[in-house]
């Protein structure tokens, strides 16, 4: 398990990051719904309302669960917070690391 916590989809499997050697160690796949920019802003909370129920629906848990989702909602600023984090952590492992486009 790359994540940090562990997953309810596996609970008996404990992430790397439960090993002295791989401490802080946190690979999350995610996903995410955008909008184009401009989008007006009451659309946006409609859409964001919508999903977030959708996510937090236990009807829905199963159909997540079998393509290994676990799904959250949030509100459009966290998903913005979110992404410009990833983008600095991986930005950063990529300088770090010396990795090179080919």
């Amino acid at each position: 398990m790359t994540t940090a916590q562990r997953s309810a989809l596996l609970p008996d499997l404990p992430p790397l990051a439960s090993e002295p050697e791989f401490k802080g160690f946190d690979i999350t796949s995610w996903n995410g719904v955008f909008a184009p920019a401009g989008t007006p802003a009451p659309i946006v909370e409609r859409l964001n309302h919508a999903l977030v129920a959708i996510a937090s629906n236990k009807q829905y848990a199963p159909q997540f669960h079998a393509f290994g989702f676990e799904p959250f909602g949030s509100t459009p600023a966290e998903l913005g917070q979110f992404v410009v984090a990833e983008l600095q952590k991986w930005s950063r492992l990529v300088k770090d690391a010396g990795i090179q486009a080919e």
